[in-house]
């Protein structure tokens, strides 16, 4: 959750080792993107390298030590740690944004006599503004970080007064997908 590391994490450190963050102590948010099957991969090369700051001399240490193993192509973006937990959240809720958008034109096409969703989403992930990634019909959305992180982004939002009607209604489209899958599999 944003602000987590100032609000749990720094303070818990802070109890169990004696001293105080920004004196002596530094702390980093350091969130890996990585998928189910190809972690090692997506561990080596990643697309994005997050890390979120409590001070750059900190940043430049876990940036050295990330440079040994990660790919030179890799785009690593230090900011500080609130912006690096919310970062973290909305890549996550886009991602699960356009599966369920995918998921969507899948139940449209099912419906549409002659409708393909794979022909759909093959023809409009051509547009360089979309992209072929995660836009496959299919189940709903699940792991480990998908479905936490679109409740996280939700709470973090609703604590702050900011509407996420988008973050909700992805959650919606993907409960919905999972009911219908389970229900055809059940009278299948």
């Amino acid at each position: 959750m944003p602000t987590s590391m100032d609000t749990e994490i720094r303070p818990a450190v802070e109890r169990a080792s004696g001293r105080r963050g920004g004196d002596n102590v530094s702390l980093c948010y350091n969130q890996e993107f990585i998928a189910l099957g190809s972690v090692i991969r997506d561990m080596t090369h990643p697309d994005l390298l997050l890390i979120g700051e409590s001070d750059p001399r900190a940043g430049d240490v876990l940036e050295a030590v990330h440079r040994t193993f990660v790919s030179a192509t890799s785009d690593i973006r230090r900011m500080n740690q609130v912006n690096a937990e919310v970062a973290k959240l909305s890549v996550n809720t886009f991602v699960t944004t356009t599966i369920s958008y995918a998921n969507m034109l899948a139940e449209l096409c099912e419906r549409v006599p002659g409708g393909d969703v794979d022909v759909v989403t093959g023809a409009i992930g051509v547009d360089r503004r979309i992209g072929h990634r995660f836009l496959k019909g299919a189940v709903g959305y699940g792991g480990p970080c998908f479905p936490p992180d679109n409740a996280a982004c939700t709470a973090a939002a609703s604590r702050v007064g900011a509407h996420v009607e988008l973050a909700l209604a992805t959650d919606a489209v993907n409960l919905g997908r999972w009911i219908a899958r389970r229900t055809s599999c059940a009278h299948g």
